[in-house]
């Protein structure tokens, strides 16, 4: 392999290695948790319970009925849940247990309310709730681009470097075509 075949090979290789690094450290988006928990349900029961939103996104509400059959903690007959703002009012209900999705256009104050009857009279209820949001912006990797840019300035100075060894030793762009490959 000649010098000038072996360092076109690095600058490719070293410019591989900072693309390869520089999308493992990039930053990855995650859900947030806005609101989590759990609660016993005893008679005819209702919950109300205040969070905030920082910013818009997607809001994704999850409730179940955790009850085990044939248990004093037994499956409800009845569970209802939705979510409001203080500002707007109810903004969205279900009438089982279930999930959906709800697109926040601006943060503030929301609050989720659940509705509850255990099957008989002196059992209980187990419900749970998990709100999750997705952040509606996307994020720029400031430290992945970085890293994407000295990607591209090596692999630049590199093939200036080149480029001068081909003139320095009078090699033009079509006797390095016609150049015998080496293996080793």
């Amino acid at each position: 392999m000649t010098e000038v075949q072996g360092w076109t090979f690095r600058i490719r290789r070293y410019a591989l290695v900072g693309v390869l690094l520089a999308s493992a450290v990039a930053p990855r988006a995650q859900a947030e948790t806005v609101l989590s928990g759990s609660s016993l349900i005893a008679g005819q029961q209702s919950l109300s319970l205040d969070f905030s939103v920082g910013r818009a996104g997607t809001l994704k509400l999850q409730v179940s009925d955790l009850g085990v059959p044939m248990s004093i903690v037994d499956r409800l007959s009845a569970l209802s849940f939705g979510i409001g703002s203080r500002t707007t009012g109810v903004l969205q209900t279900l009438a089982s247990a279930g999930d959906f999705s709800l697109d926040i256009a601006e943060p503030g104050a929301y609050f989720l309310f659940i509705a509850a009857l255990p099957a008989q009279r002196y059992q209980l209820g187990l419900v749970s709730w998990n709100a999750t949001l997705d952040a509606a912006e996307t994020v720029v990797p400031l430290p992945a681009s970085q890293w994407l840019l000295l990607a591209g300035l090596i692999t630049a100075t590199g093939l200036a470097r080149i480029q001068t060894l081909k003139s320095a030793r009078g090699i033009s762009d079509a006797a390095d075509a016609e150049l015998p490959a080496v293996t080793v």
